[in-house]
């Protein structure tokens, strides 16, 4: 499994959830996930919402090195 799916599926259960909870479709979860990771980035805090700071630090800190994974996975194919 892909780093950012791992990321994914441990905070949401699914890429189909977490569309929902952001309010975009299933497939640009889809997109970002195989094609522009960095976008999620821009939805981090959205993400994030809900979790006390020190939380929302780690998720945040957590969902880059997801992307950073990512990328560079996506690089090396």
């Amino acid at each position: 499994m892909k780093p950012l799916n791992k990321f994914v599926v441990k905070h949401y259960g699914s890429q189909k959830s977490l569309a929902e909870s952001l309010g975009v479709a299933e497939h640009t979860i889809s997109r970002w996930m195989k094609r522009e990771p960095a976008q999620m980035m821009r939805h981090a805090f959205a993400m994030s919402e809900g979790k006390s700071n020190k939380e929302r630090k780690r998720f945040i800190a957590d969902l880059a090195a997801a992307i950073m994974d990512q990328i560079e996975t996506m690089n090396q194919n």
